[in-house]
Formats: C-alpha cells, structure tokens, sequence
C-alpha cells in the first residue's frame, strides 16, 4: 500500500525526469530510471510485525453469537461476508451521515459490524480504485470513496475500542507477475486473531478467525480475488503513528514484502 503523498511525489520526479533538456530521450529515460529506483529505494518502509508475535484478540465480545449479531442488524452472514445484501445496508449508510466518527467507532464492537459498516461507507461514498490511503475521519466526514486500504482503516478504526490490534495485513503478486500484467497491484485487509486463528477484513469480504496460519489466509484471499498474491508485509498502525485515525502523517509509506514462506 501506497500513501497518496508518495504516489504524487514518484509521478513528479518521472514527469521531471521526462521532460528534462539537453539531453536525449534514451539518456533522460536510463537516468530518470536509475534515480527513481534509487528514490524509491529511499523511502520510508512500513515496520514489519512478526506473525509469532501477534497474540490472541481479548475482546469483551468475544462470547457474542455472530448468528444473534446479524440476526439483530438484519444481515445475512453469507451476504455480509461478500458483498453485502441490501436489507439493513441503506440504513447504515443513512446513519453514517448522523452521527460523527466517534460515534461510528463507538457503535462497532464485532468484526461483523465493522464489515457492515465498511458496507455502508461504501454504499454512501462509492466504490473506487483511487491508488491512495486515507485516514477514518477523511473517510467518514469527506466521503473520499472507498478502496481497499480505506476499507481496512475503517475496520481498524471501529475496532480500536474494543481489545483488536489495529493490525494490517499488505499483500502483493510476485514482481515478474506486476511486471507482466499492468493492471495487477497490491491489495490490504484488516488482520485478528482470536483462538489461535486468523481472520480479517476487507472491501472484498471478510473470514472469521478460521486460518491457522497467514498462508491459508492469503491462499483463500487469492482464489476470491483471481488473483495469487505470493507477498505480504504485516504492520501495526499504532507503530507507524499515534493518530492515525485522524491523520495520515506517518503512513505515507512503501511496504516491504516479504515472500510467504512453505
């Protein structure tokens, strides 16, 4: 994942690069490259957590049924795990314009309600592919439109309250794969774990705490995805920032993946 203020600064320095004088476009073209991948090298990385050091979530919910959950918010679990149904979703993204950031957090207490709320930030601001992160309170008072990153930052947000790390889970196909297909890019979940299990949240659907290990989580979350994401960094927004949740200084950050290993 890519800060927006990182993205515009590597776009500035090609654009320059390109446009340079006095020199020919083979010899702007090799150093502009050179420099870039020096820049980029350059870059603040995001600070990695060890998966064996992630402990299990202590959550005063954790004795909550997610069968009387949805029962009570009046969502379908398969459908809350996908896309969302529609029954119980417009409410939400109504509510949303209600009542304050505070208010939202203070309302989430379960995974589940925080992907129906990501369900409703996406009902009320739009689904986009906007190649930049922003914080919860951008999100929810600007209505910048919701990719994946924000989507992630939204179930951290909401969580934050209630004993759930917020702790991110980057992820990224092989660099031959980015180099062949253009349209391939990194992707972002929230990552828990209660029970020694994995579970996250995302913009494309969530899993409860069922994978033992973050293999079979990226595994699954390829085979939803179409798509084989063999990379993967974990980082915790607590350690890049302390107001991350209102602010995006500190995140604007490269992440450093790392191969899943066998």
């Amino acid at each position: 994942m890519m800060g927006n203020i990182t993205a515009k600064k590597i776009a500035r320095w090609a654009t320059g690069m390109i446009l340079g004088f006095g020199l020919g476009f083979s010899a702007v073209v090799y150093i502009g490259g050179a420099y870039l991948q020096y820049y980029i090298a350059t870059l603040p990385r995001f600070q990695s957590v060890l998966i064996e050091s992630i402990e299990n979530t202590v959550s005063s919910n954790q004795s909550r049924s997610i069968e009387d959950i949805i029962k009570k918010e009046g969502i379908i679990y398969a459908q809350a795990v996908l896309y969302g149904g529609r029954k119980g979703i417009e409410d939400t993204a109504a509510q949303l314009d209600k009542i304050n950031y505070k208010q939202v957090i203070e309302s989430v207490d379960h995974p589940i309600l925080a992907r129906k709320v990501i369900l409703g930030y996406i009902k009320r601001n739009g689904l986009f592919p906007n190649g930049e992160s922003h914080n919860f309170t951008d999100i929810h008072e600007n209505k910048v439109k919701i990719d994946c990153s924000e989507a992630a930052m939204i179930a951290a947000a909401t969580l934050s309250d209630d004993g759930y790390r917020p702790l991110l889970l980057a992820m990224a196909p092989s660099s031959e794969a980015l180099a062949s297909n253009k349209e391939l890019g990194s992707h972002v979940v929230f990552l828990y774990k209660q029970y020694d299990k994995f579970g996250y949240i995302g913009a494309n659907g969530m899993a409860g705490p069922i994978f033992g290990s973050i293999k079979d989580m990226l595994s699954s979350i390829s085979e939803n995805l179409d798509v084989e994401y063999t990379r993967f960094q974990i980082y915790d927004l607590n350690n890049e920032s302390r107001d991350w949740i209102f602010s995006d200084k500190g995140l604007d950050k490269f992440s450093d993946f790392q191969p899943i290993k066998n």
